[in-house]
């Protein structure tokens, strides 16, 4: 993660990789990702089944410092 941090590209892209690792999801699913699709009290992300792969619903289980990032990218962005 240091290297990512330490790397030249734009916040949101490293935003998007850190959520994509931590989740371990693909990168199309992590930047479709949408705000009511997280239950950040019981920490999953449930996946569309039209936004899967495999056209069925999963759950991801976020980890522990996911929501906190996701919280953050929020914050910045629209100033929640």
């Amino acid at each position: 993660m240091r290297a990512l941090w330490l790397s030249n590209a734009d916040r949101e892209t490293k935003l998007l990789i850190e959520w994509q690792l931590l989740t371990a999801t693909r990168a199309n699913e992590a930047v479709r990702a949408r705000w009511d699709e997280i239950d950040f009290v019981r920490k999953v992300w449930t996946i569309p089944a039209e936004k899967d792969e495999g056209g069925a619903y999963s759950r991801c289980s976020v980890k522990r410092s996911s929501p906190g990032l996701a919280r953050r990218n929020a914050r910045d962005k629209w100033g929640s």
